[in-house]
């Protein structure tokens, strides 16, 4: 259908100062009436832009795209909706310049669509993009925040054709699913003439949305607060108006629930209605159900695996309104990895490794969060252990190379990290006054250690599962020379603890501060330490319990939460220490229903926060006492087990059906497995 269409956009030259003056952050509009000559019933719309767009089709909202694209690569989305009779009207408001990390452009702006017509007699005509087209530039758009519609929209003129250097393919992904949630109850705001006037509109929970209202008064200005949750600074956009506007927010983000303050500088009431949210959003096609006779770890559960929801768009994101990509790689990979048993999604796990792998191998070294590249990894080898597709392996090795020898080129000569340009991210907390989002040396020189030592060892595997003894056993060397240069330096045999870095008295280089000169004992890297075996068995072992009971190494928070469940249930310490454990997440759903946090003490903080949903994964893994013991669920291992509670019912997706368990105290579990799978359990 798009063979015959065009790329659009604005002839940009004649808007030149307008849209310098907004810093090249350009919207317009772009229109096309038909009046059929017979009956439609059906449309089939094929539509992309650069760099995101929104649709509607005879004045029906449709939908708003298109996929993150990749270097050399657009994509497009496709509808199937309901033609009116007679008429076809196609509006599109498009804007250029990414707004966040989750948005990506060629460097220009452009839209293309083709519509096929289907009429009651079972012809079908097409209509695609042209220069016959309108467009309009909206100079009353300024930035994401802010839109002044005292500023009139520029006259219609006739579309340019641009010259388009990226290929055009189908989405990889699903399309999104986006629809209207209204506020209970739907009112109309009034403020009166000559005042302000503040109001809240409340929706059900946090969601990923676009906020929309209607208004009309003499002169008036809103400033709308979206907000997450309860003590949490809300995203503010302002409006600047006189009479009727239809207001749709350029930018999704999260919101729990709309406050709009209005002037009023009018001589009538300014009047403020049809409040409500475009939720817009990854489809959920499969979903785990959990139960268990405990309702504050259902609700634990739930709370974390709609938080998750929130997170998948055409890309995992950090949450809905910080929109974090590549800088929160450890965040990306354990959405997709609490996704695979949440949803059983592989299709957005895979397509943002192609997106990450592409950023990542033209500039692993000038990418700020360097430990946090670390986590690309293990991204792919939790998506083959999921799904059995070893096709990644090839597509991604010139990366996995680059981005392993860039680590290799910070190693000393003793082999443990020592001259990244930063050694971040650790967590979201302060320990001795210095932040872990981006720690000194002796704050993050073990843990990054212990991540690229966990690099190496997981490309040994790699290169093992492709039969390429060579590289597996080259692999193999430099990933015990770093563990063993880790154990030296890092490991206090005395203290039968490891601290986090050495002390020496660097100065500030690159992004990480100046090293204070002394050494901490923290639980991140005694959890990496143990975890992944940095240190002798029986040493491990000790420091696994240490990590659970002794409060001296400090606290960790919600996404570095992943690491020690894993180590806890590692080491058989899950039935006293990690029910316990993930009782913490109970506060995150009493203030903010779809919501987690950065931090325990999530007052100021935000919510939203997928890397942090931990008990979406463990809770029934660790129940189930599940193992993949063959990649892509060809043979799997269950060893049930209640940890003190009365009944569970779990259902867990796979590529086959659904894993089912009904546990009940002093019963046998009723386990169902697709008979696809083969399986033991103990």
């Amino acid at each position: 259908m798009l063979s015959d269409a065009k790329w659009i956009w604005l002839d940009e030259s004649a808007h030149a100062d307008g849209i310098s003056a907004h810093g090249g952050y350009c919207v317009a509009e772009i229109s096309k009436a038909y009046r059929l000559m017979k009956t439609g019933v059906k449309l089939r719309v094929q539509v992309s832009a650069d760099t995101v767009y929104k649709l509607w089709i005879n004045g029906a909202f449709v939908g708003s795209g298109p996929t993150y694209p990749l270097d050399k690569m657009s994509f497009y989305s496709e509808y199937e909706i309901p033609s009116a009779p007679d008429t076809l009207l196609i509006k599109a408001v498009v804007r250029k310049c990414p707004g966040s990390e989750a948005e990506s452009s060629h460097g220009e702006g452009g839209f293309i669509l083709s519509c096929d017509i289907e009429y009651d007699d079972g012809t079908v005509e097409n209509v695609c993009t042209d220069e016959k087209w309108d467009v309009r530039y909206l100079p009353c758009h300024i930035s994401d925040t802010e839109t002044d519609f005292t500023v009139a929209p520029c006259a219609w003129e006739k579309a340019v054709d641009v010259h388009y250097n990226a290929a055009l393919a189908k989405s990889p992904i699903p399309q999104l699913v986006e629809h209207i949630v209204l506020p209970d109850p739907q009112e109309m705001y009034v403020c009166p003439k000559h005042s302000m006037a503040r109001f809240c509109v409340a929706f059900p929970a946090l969601l990923i949305a676009y906020p929309m209202f209607s208004a009309d008064g003499d002169d008036y200005e809103i400033t709308l607060e979206l907000v997450e949750g309860e003590d949490i600074p809300a995203r503010t956009e302002t409006i600047h108006a006189y009479g009727r506007i239809d207001y749709v927010s350029i930018q999704y983000t999260g919101v729990s629930k709309l406050i709009i303050n209005v002037v009023n500088n009018g001589k009538g009431d300014v009047k403020i209605f049809d409040v409500q949210l475009i939720r817009s959003e990854y489809p959920t096609i499969r979903k785990a159900a959990f139960s268990c006779s405990d309702e504050e770890l259902c609700s634990i559960w739930q709370n974390c695996v709609g938080t998750l929801e929130n997170c998948r768009r055409d890309s995992y994101i950090e949450s809905p309104t910080s929109k974090k990509f590549i800088s929160a790689i450890r965040d990306i990979r354990f959405e997709a990895l609490f996704s695979q048993v949440a949803f059983g999604d592989v299709s957005l796990a895979r397509f943002d490794i192609l997106k990450l792998s592409e950023r990542i191998k033209k500039s692993a070294g000038e990418i700020e969060n360097s430990a946090g590249l670390l986590s690309f990894m293990p991204m792919i080898w939790d998506y083959y252990m999921y799904t059995g597709d070893a096709s990644l392996f090839e597509v991604t090795e010139e990366t996995m190379t680059t981005l392993l020898d860039v680590f290799d080129s910070y190693l000393s000569d003793a082999k443990i990290i020592d001259a990244p340009p930063d050694y971040a991210p650790v967590d979201n907390m302060k320990i001795g006054g210095y932040s872990l989002e981006n720690p000194p040396k002796a704050l993050g020189q073990a843990v990054i250690t212990a991540l690229y030592y966990k690099a190496l060892d997981i490309a040994s595997k790699i290169y093992a599962e492709r039969g390429n003894n060579k590289l597996r056993t080259a692999y193999r060397l430099r990933a015990d020379a770093v563990k063993k240069g880790f154990e030296t330096a890092f490991f206090d045999r005395e203290r039968q603890l490891c601290f986090a870095g050495l002390a020496t008295k660097d100065k500030k280089t690159c992004r990480a501060p100046k090293n204070p000169g002394k050494k901490y004992y923290t639980r991140h890297v005694n959890v990496l330490a143990a975890l992944y075996g940095l240190c002798d068995s029986v040493s491990a072992k000790q420091i696994a319990l240490r990590i659970a009971t002794d409060k001296s190494l400090g606290d960790v928070q919600p996404g570095f939460m992943a690491y020690l469940l894993e180590t806890v249930l590692r080491y058989g310490l899950f039935e006293k220490h990690g029910m316990k454990l993930i009782r913490r997440w109970k506060d995150f759903g009493d203030k903010c229903k779809n919501g987690v946090g950065r931090e325990w003490d999530s007052e100021g903080k935000g919510f939203g926060y997928g890397g942090g949903c931990a008990p979406a994964y463990y809770l029934p893994l660790a129940l189930l006492g599940f193992e993949m013991v063959r990649p892509g669920f060809e043979e799997i291992k269950l060893a049930p087990h209640l940890y003190g509670l009365e009944s569970a019912n779990i259902s867990i997706p796979t590529p086959y059906g659904y894993i089912t368990a009904n546990m009940e105290r002093g019963k046998p579990a009723d386990i169902t497995i697709p008979s696809e799978i083969k399986y033991t359990i103990v």
